[in-house]
């Protein structure tokens, strides 16, 4: 009775077997009629536009009819994902124009498929591929056409995967081709005719990816010319989450509203940006620095630390990285006390003040708070003098950033006013943090590190 029970278990389980092998069969099967299928869509295209036959990389390209273009393909049960791979070939030479960057008459499409499915849990089966070379129709090659080969880099200067590139006819013009880097983090757009394009990164893996300037569509200008092919660089990476906090160490000193900052790396453009009317936390998407970025509050040139006659000193540059990661920074000002009067010497309660950083270096124009006229600078709106009942009667307490700043005042629904003249309290600070000159005073490192002001108002 054992004997027949052992037999009957070895029989079930041999049956199994076979049925999983045969399952498993019919999987690839289906896996390898999905991949030549895909070879035929290029192939069919290649006979009548060989430039659109060139795609770069795509995954599920063609849908079965009721699917949807992106999403894997349905069989039985399984869910396949149809990779889609081409490049062109030089003649005579098994590289491609990524591969070689020279010039050289193209010569075939190299076309590759790779198939899984149930999204890679494929019980040990490996992947079904599928290689093949087409050649384009008579005339394709025209001589008076060029190529344009597009790079995408990383931030550590590595080739990246995965991003679309469109290819306009000129800025802002329609769409001439378009294309994904492939693993070489390349595109070439072939059989080009001669003339300016531009060329726009469109993003990648559903992922925020800027560039250097913190743009998510960079784009550049391109020539192409006849029997050339040119090739163009873009740095484009996943964006790092950065936080800057305005210190909050002394919150009897408030940020003055619409204080703005500015970031600076050498890769920037100018140098450095600007960021105008920040908010207390500011967040934003920014290229992942792998050298770092300081950061300080204001964005006029006089509000960093390291401007002239400011003499501070910069905070220390916090490398932004990783590429998808956060960073977080902390910014700081000059708590100022400042106490409004009158002529009289009578305290000027609920009083309001202005602030307006006009110097030279400032990155943006703005309407001046006071009569509505354009300037370029930065315009800071200071907390309301205290009223008679408060704690501090005629006085506002704020944090502000370094430089220039001049100074307007506004009772109840009055019209802005000039200061006759600003003083400090502080006679021998060393060296002093407030100098003075009429209705301007300048906010400077010193000691003590809170500045002290008396505002006299017509």
């Amino acid at each position: 009775m054992m004997i027949f029970a052992v037999i009957s278990l070895f029989a079930t389980r041999l049956l199994l077997e076979s049925i999983k092998t045969t399952n498993g069969d019919r999987t690839r099967v289906a896996a390898a009629n999905h991949a030549l299928r895909e070879v035929e869509f290029v192939r069919a295209t290649i006979d009548t536009n060989p430039r659109l036959a060139d795609v770069s990389a795509v995954v599920n390209a063609h849908p079965l009819p009721g699917g949807t273009a992106g999403q894997p393909l349905k069989v039985d049960n399984h869910l396949y994902n149809v990779a889609l791979q081409t490049n062109w070939v030089y003649q005579n030479s098994v590289k491609t124009p990524c591969e070689s960057g020279t010039n050289g008459q193209l010569a075939y499409l190299l076309v590759q498929v790779t198939v899984t499915w149930d999204g890679g849990n494929m019980g040990g089966a490996k992947p079904v591929m599928n290689s093949t070379i087409l050649t384009p129709p008579v005339g394709t090659f025209d001589a008076g056409q060029g190529s344009l080969r597009i790079l995408v880099k990383d931030n550590l200067g590595a080739l990246e995967p995965g991003t679309r590139v469109n290819l306009l006819t000129s800025p802002g013009g329609a769409q001439y081709d378009t294309g994904v880097t492939s693993n070489d983090g390349c595109v070439l757009f072939a059989f080009v005719p001669p003339g300016d394009y531009s060329a726009v990164l469109a993003g990648n893996g559903g992922q925020v990816y800027v560039d250097t300037q913190g743009n998510p569509a960079p784009s550049k200008l391109l020539s192409v010319v006849a029997n050339t092919m040119t090739s163009y660089t873009f740095d484009y990476a996943w964006a790092n989450t950065l936080t800057v906090n305005f210190d909050a160490t002394a919150p009897q000193f408030p940020w003055a509203t619409a204080t703005g900052m500015t970031l600076q790396n050498a890769l920037f453009s100018v140098g450095h940006q600007s960021y105008r009317n920040s908010a207390m936390t500011s967040v934003n998407k920014v290229y992942p620095f792998s050298s770092g970025l300081t950061a300080w509050s204001g964005y006029c040139s006089d509000a960093d630390p390291a401007y002239p006659g400011v003499g501070g000193t910069r905070t220390s540059t916090t490398p932004v990285l990783p590429a998808g990661g956060a960073t977080t920074l902390t910014i700081s000002g000059v708590p100022v006390t400042m106490t409004v009067q009158k002529s009289s010497g009578a305290l000027q309660y609920s009083a309001s003040v202005y602030a307006l950083n006009d110097a030279t270096g400032c990155d943006t124009s703005i309407p001046d708070p006071t009569n509505g006229a354009a300037t370029t600078g930065e315009a800071l709106l200071l907390p309301l003098t205290g009223t008679s009942a408060s704690a501090t009667p005629g006085i506002t307490k704020v944090t502000m950033p370094y430089g220039s700043w001049n100074l307007r005042v506004k009772t109840g629904s009055g019209s802005w006013v000039s200061p006759t003249s600003i003083s400090t309290t502080i006679v021998v600070p060393s060296p002093p943090n407030t100098v003075v000159n009429g209705s301007t005073m300048f906010l400077k490192a010193g000691t003590p590190a809170a500045a002290t002001v008396i505002v006299t108002i017509p």
